[in-house]
């Protein structure tokens, strides 16, 4: 009896929020096909010490699609991106524990031809240290082979979570480059030059000194590629450059904290009058992950 063969054929079609996985049985020659939904996730604000129904929070669910024509069985679980073999976003690391994101069952049997929904679920202890974090996480979805043969198809989405942002912490940051807070809100923007808008901490909790490239960034990608996704009820900053940090360079000791300052710089004529805009920035090492913070400017006025 011929032992069943694991195929990974991934195709990213963001923009639909599918992960599609196709192949043909080695026995039969039939086309068989799995897809799921959402392909991209990012879920933000989650809390500290408090269950998160991704379902009741944001209206999303797992839905599993079986494309052939027989029943199949497939397991779920969640885990570190590295542990499924997919590459996550700049700005992001994979997520400390994938205990803290589940699924209510790991297992789903989906008719043929059909389609069933699980709900998800994330519980992230409730520690300061763990508040303003960027995390990834791997979702493991492969078929159950019949039989002992035959192409066993899976895919590998990655979601996103960012908790919830605090500048007010009682412990450092987790993770070798931490900032607090994760998103800083500036009520009431106004257009021209304005300078100290806001404080960032940045923390190195490296044994070792870093320095850090500082840079004001605004999101892109590829058509059909994954990015950096903007916070709901707001839009892009139009230039990067109208959200400047201080320095475009921070050298921290080892365990160390800094502060780092922005400054806002929007013409008059930048037509965003009651406009709600988000710009991201981003700190990176000369070696190791980087980290963003989310700078949300609302109700820009003249």
């Amino acid at each position: 009896m011929n032992a069943p063969v694991k195929t990974f054929i991934f195709l990213f079609a963001c923009l639909a929020g599918y992960c599609l996985a196709a192949g043909a049985a080695l026995d039969s020659q039939k086309e068989v096909g799995l897809a799921v939904e959402p392909g991209w996730l990012l879920i933000r604000d989650v809390p500290a010490g408090q269950l998160y129904d991704v379902d009741a929070m944001s209206k999303t669910k797992f839905t599993i699609r079986n494309g052939s024509d027989q029943a199949r069985r497939y397991g779920v679980k969640a885990d570190k991106p590295a542990k499924v073999g997919v590459n996550v976003l700049k700005g992001y690391t994979g997520i400390p524990d994938p205990a803290w994101f589940w699924f209510e069952t790991n297992f789903v049997t989906v008719p043929a031809n059909g389609a069933q929904s699980i709900k998800m679920f994330a519980r992230i202890p409730g520690e300061d240290k763990y508040c303003n974090q960027k995390w990834a996480v791997g979702i493991d979805v492969e078929g159950k082979p019949e039989g002992g043969g035959g192409l066993v198809l899976a895919v590998s989405p990655v979601f996103y979570i960012e908790t919830e942002a605090r500048a007010d912490l009682k412990e450092k940051p987790a993770g070798l480059l931490g900032m607090a807070p994760g998103t800083v809100v500036l009520e009431n923007a106004a257009a021209g030059k304005s300078k100290s808008v806001a404080e960032i901490k940045v923390y190195n909790n490296d044994s070792r000194k870093h320095t850090y490239k500082v840079s004001s960034v605004i999101p892109s990608a590829a058509p059909g590629c994954q990015v950096i996704g903007v916070t709901p009820g707001f839009e892009w900053i139009s230039k990067a450059e109208w959200l400047m940090p201080a320095c475009r360079e921070l050298k921290i000791g080892p365990n160390e904290m800094k502060t780092l300052v922005l400054d806002l710089d929007i013409p008059q004529n930048a037509g965003l009058t009651g406009h709600s805009c988000e710009g991201i920035i981003m700190l990176e090492p000369e070696e190791g992950s980087a980290d963003f913070v989310r700078v949300q400017l609302k109700t820009i006025g003249r």
